[in-house]
């Protein structure tokens, strides 16, 4: 009877540890998702940040050439005349 006592310490012990593993893995296995969800949550905001900069250089580039073009044409105009 004694045999079978420690034994089944023996085995609760070891549940017991590998319970506890499962535990630790756990709450890294969370750890690990919320940095990852808030590393996307940067990302997201980086790339919203960029595509609102790149409409407004597009927006600008767009504005140069068409003041470039309206200047070119001046320019021909006033050429022409001489």
């Amino acid at each position: 009877m004694k045999n079978v006592i420690e034994e089944m310490e023996k085995r609760a012990n070891i549940v017991e540890k590998e319970r506890m593993k499962v535990i630790g893995m756990s709450t890294l296995l969370e750890k690990e998702i919320n940095n990852r969800e808030s590393k996307k949550r940067e990302l997201q905001n980086e790339i919203e940040i960029l595509q609102r900069e790149l409409s407004k250089l597009s927006f600008e580039y767009e504005s140069l050439s068409k003041l470039e073009q309206e200047q070119q044409e001046v320019l021909d105009g006033l050429n022409g005349n001489k």
